[in-house]
């Protein structure tokens, strides 16, 4: 068998489909089961090792870890070629965030001011044409007025800064630990896989508290 081939590698492909396919239908609940569970696991172990043992086949994983070469070795050299230049837009925008949203705060704040000074105006105008409308005698119009809100002109301000496109202007938070019992079990977490570690290590002699440790029936390996 050439599993490189084609033909002869869709064939291997087959043949192992519909025998995942006989499998998947079997149980094990006697020994005459059992034997012909073992008979799959036998031939299955006994086909990987005929296929791997073919010389194209090794050609196949000598290509696949030359490849995997070549795509660690364009990886690097990506960045390689990268990393300064998004170290150099991290650090600018690092050191231009902290003057930006200064800045911004200042704009915002002169544009409350603005809007504050264009409410007023607004609210003296509306009380104005009320009081002409009133002088005038046209009560319908001024009560319609009385029941309007003021015509306040938006401000517009250009920013005393402008915003350099990308830059995160989010603010970021740290966190650090004052009291640990103060802390919400919700935030608290096992450490599985150094559990994992000790069960394989000490099996069914593992003695960790709050831990139970059975046979896995579904074992691999």
């Amino acid at each position: 068998m050439d599993p490189v081939t084609l033909p002869e590698m869709n064939k291997t492909i087959t043949e192992g489909s519909e025998a995942l396919v006989a499998v998947s239908k079997l149980l094990c609940r006697t020994e005459a089961e059992y034997k012909t569970c073992s008979t799959f696991f036998a031939w299955a172990k006994a086909r990987k090792k005929e296929i791997k043992e073919q010389p194209d086949w090794r050609d196949l994983e000598n290509k696949i870890t030359l490849l995997h070469g070549m795509h660690s070795e364009a990886c690097a050299l990506r960045k390689k070629v990268l990393e300064p230049y998004e170290k150099v837009e991290a650090k600018a925008e690092e050191l231009m965030r902290p003057y930006f949203l200064k800045k911004k705060q200042e704009d915002d704040a002169e544009k409350r001011r603005l809007e504050a000074i264009a409410q007023k105006a607004a609210e003296e105008e509306k009380a104005l044409l009320q009081l002409e409308a009133e002088i005038e005698g046209n009560t319908e119009e001024a009560l319609i007025l009385a029941e309007l809100p003021a015509a306040v002109a938006p401000v517009k301000m250009e920013p005393a800064v402008p915003k350099q496109e990308g830059m995160k202007i989010t603010p970021r938070f740290k966190w650090s630990i004052t009291n640990l019992d103060l802390i919400p079990d919700t935030y608290w977490s096992l450490n599985e896989k150094l559990i994992t570690q000790t069960v394989n290590i000490n099996k069914e002699k593992t003695n960790i508290p709050g831990i139970k440790v059975v046979p896995d029936v579904g074992f691999g390996g």
